[in-house]
């Protein structure tokens, strides 16, 4: 029996994953035995990209802990991007039938590869720029704990490390 696999491909730049992200993940998995989560993740961390590959990955994998989740590196020429997803997804092929899947903000206007792509539609109002703003613009510390305390340490730290390597 020939498995079908999943694939998605997104940033997961959030604290949580969101309603929208649960939607998508959850639709993929109704529709197939497996799914691969494919993190896009520049070469250097940027404003648009604060959380490394490996926090985003345990983020998924609390939630979906039988997910396979995959790193992919940004560049800047989408036929070498999808190359290098296509190169990625091959393991996983030789084993079955490989599918991409997106919704708003999808990668697929930018994807040149081989696979085929089903469009999940969105859950109106969901965003995880929405979610972001509202970390960013948070007035309500009641809700703050120790984790979040640690959170600010760690990424004042790493602003400051990435501020240095910058001057340097």
């Amino acid at each position: 029996m020939s498995l079908k696999f999943g694939a998605i491909v997104a940033r997961f730049q959030v604290h949580k994953l969101h309603e929208g992200h649960i939607h998508l993940i959850d639709s993929v998995y109704k529709k197939c035995d497996e799914v691969i989560i494919m993190l896009g993740t520049p070469s250097k961390p940027n404003e648009r990209n604060i959380l490394s590959y490996d926090i985003r990955k345990q983020m998924v994998l609390e939630m979906y802990p039988k997910a396979f989740v995959v790193k992919i590196i940004d560049h800047n020429e989408d036929d070498l991007w999808s190359q290098h997803l296509d190169d990625l997804l091959t393991g996983f092929a030789q084993s079955g039938e490989v599918t991409l899947f997106g919704s708003r903000d999808s990668f697929k206007s930018l994807y040149t590869g081989k696979y085929p792509y089903e469009h999940v539609s969105e859950k109106e109002g969901l965003s995880g720029t929405a979610s972001r703003e509202e970390v960013i613009n948070l007035q309500d510390y009641s809700k703050v704990d120790e984790r979040f305390r640690a959170g600010i340490i760690h990424g004042f730290n790493l602003a400051i490390a990435r501020q240095k390597e910058k001057i340097e």
